[in-house]
């Protein structure tokens, strides 16, 4: 017998796009939810509610690293995960922070390469966290970055069907679910409850990547 399809993420991308990365708010979410789809794979298809993806810019950046990470500085992307929290069906529910800011200084430092890949390369890494994924240890890092190279290349999200292919869902989120994160779901650092007790399920990287690793994808 076949095996189910697994639900669709929720995914959500708040802040602003700023004008010149070549990408929208939809390219964003569609190519968010075939990483997450692939990423969830990974470890057997367990049970994701929702990701919400928020572009920041250097300040907040440096605001977010400094309460989830306890580092002072910006950086390229900061990832958070949460459990459910009662009555909700036990699952995932993660927060991605992508700074635009540092794509657009890292991306004209790499041949052959753009800011808006610079940026779904930081949402792509962020998803693979969500997954478990650590870059400690050097092979580690080498593993994380092969993936999500892979994951960019193949390039399915540029048909806007996302995760499990599914068709115009690329504006779902509209339909009521938008602000839900906000209501103690998301951003739930500012609050102080990171739970830091959950070695693993945050993670950021700062790392930069080597040209041979970028020019695999030309």
């Amino acid at each position: 017998m076949r095996s189910p399809v697994p639900k669709a993420v929720s995914i959500v991308v708040e802040g602003r796009m700023p004008p010149g990365l070549g990408l929208n708010k939809a390219e964003v979410r569609a190519a968010a939810a075939y990483f997450a789809a692939r990423s969830r794979a990974r470890i057997g298809n367990p049970v994701w509610h929702e990701v919400v993806v928020h572009l920041v810019a250097d300040a907040e950046s440096d605001a977010v690293h400094r309460a989830i990470m306890g580092i002072a500085g910006v950086t390229d992307v900061v990832t958070q995960a949460y459990d459910a929290i009662p009555p909700e069906t036990p699952g995932l529910y993660g927060e991605i922070f992508v700074n635009t800011d540092q794509a657009r200084r890292a991306a004209p430092k790499r041949r052959g390469w753009s800011v808006a890949k610079e940026l779904l390369l930081y949402v792509a890494h962020g998803m693979d966290h969500l997954s478990g994924a650590d870059d400690h240890a050097e092979c580690d890092y080498r593993a994380m970055r092969r993936r999500e190279l892979s994951w960019l290349k193949v390039e399915k999200w540029k048909s806007g069907r996302g995760e499990e292919g599914k068709g115009g869902r690329v504006e779902k989120w509209k339909g009521g679910k938008v602000e839900r994160w906000k209501s103690g779901r998301g951003e739930r650092w500012k609050s102080g409850k990171v739970e830091e007790g959950e070695g693993g399920r945050g993670g950021r990287c700062d790392k930069c990547y080597s040209l041979s690793e970028v020019t695999a994808l030309k």
